[in-house]
């Protein structure tokens, strides 16, 4: 048997992850040195965010929601007398 008679089609249909390049492997096709190369994630940058994404986390955060920590119900603070605009205040300071 195989996975396939379980999964879902989608998952099946999944590329594998390949992996980006070794440091060392980049270096000699570059012709630097290998102490030279700074590896990031894909998703990362060591610029940070540009301005634009920093103005649109702003914008979101002000129309956001927040929901409840798991902590702030064993304090009272989520749905009791304070309701949920004091998790609110609390995540904004």
């Amino acid at each position: 048997m195989t996975i396939d008679q379980y999964a879902n089609r989608f998952v099946c249909d999944l590329v594998a992850y390949e992996p980006g390049k070794p440091i060392d492997e980049t270096a000699r096709e570059l012709g630097l040195n290998p102490a030279q190369i700074v590896k990031v994630a894909s998703n990362e940058n060591p610029l940070g965010p540009s301005p634009l994404a920093k103005a649109a986390m702003r914008e979101a955060i002000e129309e956001g929601r927040f929901a409840a920590f798991a902590g702030d119900f064993r304090r009272g603070y989520a749905g009791g007398s304070e309701g949920s605009d004091a998790v609110s205040s609390r995540v904004s300071r």
